[in-house]
């Protein structure tokens, strides 16, 4: 069967105090985008579990995909057998706060929930998504857009937003445990987020605390001056801007229009148009 695994931004991320698991406790809004990975995916009878992954191997490397960490902890937790053949497009770029590895993973659990009639029930789900990783329990719950507390697994329906955005993504990745690191050591004035999304989004009410960590280069900060709202995605590496301005408010900003185009094409700053998701 073929799939789709969407990715996702964060309109506001709150980093909130380091748990006794070792995790921390997050505030944000979480909202599907257009992105998208494909995936084939067969399931076969057979005594032991066995998981065949091919079109990622840059991706993962030598590790252990987080589509077959899914689908071995579906395995155990529900007693079935089988051996899987997974293929996939790759779109969705790697360490960019987008949550490519979570969504792909998402997607090939709730496939082998469907295949083998739904042994696990939506709680059961959510619980063994969230040992995947955070972001999991978001694409398990078929949500577009949700406020999100805890590590990620205590979510709130929102109403999706609508409209296109365009994808900043810096040649250099970022690190997810040392940007925990750097905010860890910082003394952090406690915030909270607004208590829906709003179609006005403003970056003062939306902020991501990893951009403390993390501040802005001078090419992101010409870039940012193009949109109402621009915004660091997850832990990075990756930019968002919704709401590009007007030219009548572009021309009240500083004139960057030639050095745009090179950012835009540069090689160290690839630019992805997209839009916010919405089932239909």
């Amino acid at each position: 069967m073929r799939i789709t695994a969407n990715a996702k931004i964060n309109i506001g991320l709150l980093v909130k105090n380091k748990r006794m698991d070792g995790y921390h406790d997050l505030e944000t809004f979480f909202h599907k985008i257009g992105l998208c990975d494909y995936i084939d995916i067969d399931f076969y009878p057979s005594k032991e579990i066995f998981v065949c992954i091919s079109g990622n191997e840059s991706y993962i490397g030598s590790g252990m995909d987080l589509m077959e960490k899914a689908l071995r902890l579906f395995s155990s937790q529900t007693g079935l057998t089988f051996t899987s053949e997974i293929r996939i497009e790759k779109n969705i770029p790697f360490k960019a706060g987008l949550g490519g590895g979570s969504s792909d993973a998402a997607a090939v659990l709730l496939a082998a929930n469907s295949f083998f009639s739904f042994p696990l029930k939506a709680d059961a789900l959510s619980s063994l998504a969230l040992q995947i990783g955070s972001d999991v329990p978001f694409f398990v719950s078929g949500l577009d857009a949700a406020k999100a507390f805890g590590r990620g697994e205590i979510l709130f329906p929102e109403s999706p937003l609508e409209g296109k955005l365009d994808i900043y993504l810096p040649e250099a990745r970022i690190s997810t445990g040392s940007a925990f690191a750097s905010l860890d050591a910082m003394d952090r004035t406690k915030t909270a987020l607004p208590s829906h999304l709003s179609s006005r989004l403003q970056h003062e009410a939306y902020p991501n605390d990893f951009e403390l960590a993390f501040p802005r280069t001078t090419e992101i900060e010409r870039i940012a001056e193009r949109y109402s709202y621009f915004s660091l995605s997850g832990s990075g590496s990756a930019y968002f801007g919704i709401g590009e301005k007007t030219e009548a408010e572009k021309r009240h900003t500083k004139s960057i229009e030639n050095e745009i185009e090179l950012y835009q094409w540069h090689e160290k700053i690839k630019k992805i148009e997209n839009f916010l998701f919405k089932s239909q």
